[in-house]
């Protein structure tokens, strides 16, 4: 069983694909904004306290790889232990059958005191034993945490060998080395028989001192990763989480998975651009509600800023310690995303379409977004508890019932209004 390799040298393969499946990760920030296929890479770069470490180790135990591999490089030991604390606990399902997490996990250890040049190797490692599974068939999901700390060792092993220093001390060859590690990366028809495909997705956690988004190591990681998952240290005051900034972050996946999405889920690419079209007029919303005051602002403004309140604090925010809302199953993504979207679709049209002659007073629309609060308390709460239906217990059929159903209670409820 045992195959020597040098870790620094990509493993042969005999054809590379487009990725076509996405990973699903549980986070519905993620899953349903920005997701990431299988194959493809992705940054995860954020300031000290925003939650690197918890997000990367959240995608060790729900994702829907075959393989993770997770490394700990330059890590405090205290974390590693956590994890190894953990997942013997942890249990996923696989082909019907539950199985524990640490079946599927690789670790590979690298703690802050262990010796400089072993940090340099351990993402070498870790990419490396990713290709050996990668080669096998499997699907494989290499966590690197964090790439910054790797290039630390890099550049105290170049000062030590007295190389010409460039940005902040970093060496020359400091972009070409992350380039390589991420094209190591990618969905592959493995050489020989039987035929085989695999893949190797890579999640690289930078972390740039102070979360100067400018630093070297995060400004060349930037440019070659297909997928962006920007931390915001502000919603990690406010104790959101995860603390993913939809105004900064970015999937290059949408184009390849299009397919993937159009044969099996029709509807989500379109409820997700609705989605960011919603987040995006609130953002530009946000400075003129701060001039002018919210009551100055049309109807149909207040029920954007509400209903995207709403999808700030039931749907973009997960609680990591909630057995229902840990872990998000995509169908229940979907659902969720569907029925906020009605809502707002629903909520516009009632207040375009009934404008003027509404209590006598024709300066005012009959149909404000205060007497939709009103009439529609009911439906607005059942809005708020649907990221509390458990997966666990309730199952996919059960869940996906209930949230048809509150689809079509909406419905009703604006006919009714």
């Amino acid at each position: 069983m045992l195959q020597i390799w040098p870790v620094r040298r990509a493993r042969p393969y005999a054809d590379k694909m487009r990725p076509r499946r996405p990973i699903v990760t549980g986070q519905r920030v993620l899953d349903g904004l920005f997701p990431c296929a299988q194959g493809a890479t992705c940054a995860l770069p954020g300031a000290f306290g925003c939650g690197k470490t918890g997000l990367s180790q959240a995608l060790a135990k729900y994702s829907n790889s075959d393989v993770v591999v997770y490394v700990g490089c330059g890590e405090r030991g205290n974390e590693m232990a956590e994890l190894l604390r953990d997942f013997p606990k942890l249990r996923v399902e696989v082909d019907e059958a539950s199985e524990s997490i640490m079946k599927r996990s690789v670790l590979v250890a690298n703690a802050s005191n262990m010796p400089v040049a072993a940090r340099e190797a351990s993402i070498y490692t870790g990419v490396s034993i990713a290709e050996y599974f990668r080669d096998q068939g499997q699907n494989v999901a290499l966590l690197a945490d964090s790439t910054s700390r790797w290039a630390e060792a890099l550049r105290e092993i170049s000062g030590r060998l007295g190389e010409m220093p460039a940005d902040q001390g970093y060496p020359a060859y400091l972009n070409t080395r992350l380039a390589n590690f991420y094209e190591r990366a990618g969905r592959v028809r493995c050489r020989g028989s039987p035929r085989r495909e695999g893949s190797v997705s890579i999640v690289g956690v930078v972390s740039p001192p102070g979360g100067d988004m400018a630093d070297p190591v995060t400004s060349a990681t930037l440019g070659v990763v297909q997928t962006y998952w920007a931390l915001d240290k502000k919603l990690a005051e406010r104790k959101h989480f995860p603390a993913i900034n939809w105004s900064l972050s970015y999937s290059k996946s949408i184009e390849p998975l299009t397919h993937y999405y159009d044969a099996n889920f029709p509807e989500f690419v379109e409820l997700r651009r609705k989605i960011l079209e919603m987040l995006q007029q609130e953002h530009e919303l946000e400075k003129l509600t701060q001039i002018i005051g919210p009551t100055s602002l049309s109807e149909p403004e207040k029920l954007l800023l509400a209903v995207v309140r709403m999808l700030t604090e039931d749907f973009l925010q997960q609680n990591a310690q909630s057995s229902q809302d840990r872990f998000c199953p995509f169908y229940k993504t979907l659902g969720m995303m569907r029925n906020f979207v009605r809502f707002y679709e629903l909520g516009l049209r009632a207040i375009e379409t009934r404008q003027g002659g509404g209590g006598g007073d024709d300066d005012e629309p009959a149909m404000t977004w205060a007497r939709i609060r009103t009439k529609l308390a009911d439906t607005i709460d059942r809005l708020a508890i649907m990221k509390y239906l458990c997966p666990v217990h309730d199952g996919e059929r059960v869940i996906a019932e209930e949230l048809r159903k509150l689809t079509r209670g909406i419905e009703k409820a604006f006919e009714d209004i």
